[in-house]
């Protein structure tokens, strides 16, 4: 008989075996999949949302935490509005911030760490002049706690500006 020898062996191939050879033709794809330079876009939307999400919770956290503290100092009710108006100013810079360094391309990573800077200088300012100034909220209390919100959260920003 001039038979090849039965061997012992699946007959399918095992699914940890490295494909070699052979291309993917699009029949065997299905239409409503693509791995096209249009989806590539998708996916990095989905990793700023989630960058953005993560660093909102952070920072709403740190600020709930740090509110807390401060408040212990600055107990009379004007000095913990103060408290409250910069945590609400703090969470809403820190996540514009966040948004312009993961706008900013890798390359120009010092621009963007620069416009940072300068939009948390310029809100400390601006909120010395109106708040402070103009609405009379007690200095001592709505400055430090925005400068000390505004400094414990850019210490969690590079990290999660890798993801």
């Amino acid at each position: 008989m001039a038979r090849r020898s039965a061997r012992n062996g699946s007959v399918a191939a095992h699914c940890r075996r490295v494909h070699r050879g052979g291309d993917v033709y699009v029949r065997h794809v299905p239409p409503s999949i693509s791995a096209g330079p249009e989806d590539v876009g998708d996916l990095e939307a989905g990793v700023t949302v989630k960058a953005m999400l993560l660093f909102a919770v952070c920072v709403a956290l740190i600020v709930v935490l740090a509110g807390l503290v401060l408040g212990i100092p600055f107990s009379s009710p004007a000095e913990r509005k103060a408290i409250q108006a910069s945590a609400i100013v703090a969470f809403v810079v820190q996540l514009f911030g966040f948004a312009v360094m993961r706008s900013v391309p890798a390359r120009s990573f010092f621009t963007g760490w620069i416009i940072g800077i300068a939009l948390r200088f310029v809100t400390v300012v601006g909120f010395a002049i109106v708040a402070v100034k103009m609405l009379g909220m007690p200095a001592p209390a709505g400055l430090l706690s925005l400068v000390t919100f505004f400094f414990i959260t850019t210490l969690v920003e590079p990290k999660l500006l890798t993801l």
